[in-house]
């Protein structure tokens, strides 16, 4: 596989093994403050949606995937809870990474320029070419299929290098890659992922916990990673 570059460095995979840690810091608040509703938007938490459980989706849990801990302020780092993403899908949709909480998650990492990055999709959605997985891709592809693990792409840039990605980005990729079961998605949280993911290369792929917590490196040459979630999950 041929290496491309983000500025000045190699090729880059990372995922994680799927564990059972809580997320951290997503517990009830339970300082019994009074909140003053007038300022709040009458659901007492202050993000206007009127479930009380502060992470603005109306369904008033706090789980471990309720509160979304934003980008850090260095870097995501492994153990640390991973930012709930939002964009726009490749049929126009909006996109929530915590929609899909409680399933492993696989987020693929891509530029509309990036070589590999495509050879990875393609791989993923069709199984016709070499496998990228040295061995493993027919496991990945099973278990996105019987949906152990949920797969999806997000498009981080355009064609252009640098240039943030758009909904008709997605929509482009989503078009040539089809899985019916493996979203694409660019806009929105995608203008900041290479920052708040401590990103050098294209293709990475993160793999995140059922709670939404990032666990474990993966340099892409030996795929051990990719072996132990098949050994974990397959």
């Amino acid at each position: 596989m041929d290496l491309h570059r983000i500025r000045n460095a190699g090729i880059l995979f990372v995922f994680a093994l799927c564990a059972q840690t809580p997320l951290a810091g997503c517990a009830d608040d339970a300082d019994n403050t009074p909140h003053d509703s007038s300022e709040s938007g009458g659901d007492g938490d202050g993000d206007g949606d009127g479930d009380g459980d502060g992470d603005g989706d109306g369904d008033g849990e706090t789980g471990p995937c309720g509160e979304d801990p934003g980008w850090p302020e260095t870097d995501t780092a492994i153990g640390a809870p991973m930012k709930h993403m939002e964009g726009i899908d490749g049929e126009g949709n909006p996109f929530k990474l915590v929609d899909y909480c409680g399933t492993p998650i696989a987020l693929d990492v891509a530029t509309l320029w990036c070589g590999p990055c495509k050879r990875i999709s393609e791989y993923i959605a069709r199984g016709e070419i070499a496998d990228v997985f040295v061995g493993r891709g027919p496991k990945i592809r099973e278990m996105i299929e019987d949906e152990t693990i949920f797969w999806t792409t997000v498009i981080a840039e355009g064609l252009d290098q640098g240039t943030p990605s758009t909904a008709e980005d997605a929509a482009t990729w989503d078009a040539e890659f089809h899985h019916p079961k493996v979203p694409v998605f660019g806009a929105g949280d995608t203008a900041d992922i290479q920052t708040g993911l401590s990103m050098l290369l294209f293709p990475s792929i993160f793999v995140i916990d059922e709670n939404m917590v990032l666990q474990s490196v993966e340099n892409g040459e030996g795929w051990g990673m990719i072996q132990l979630i098949i050994d974990n999950w397959g």
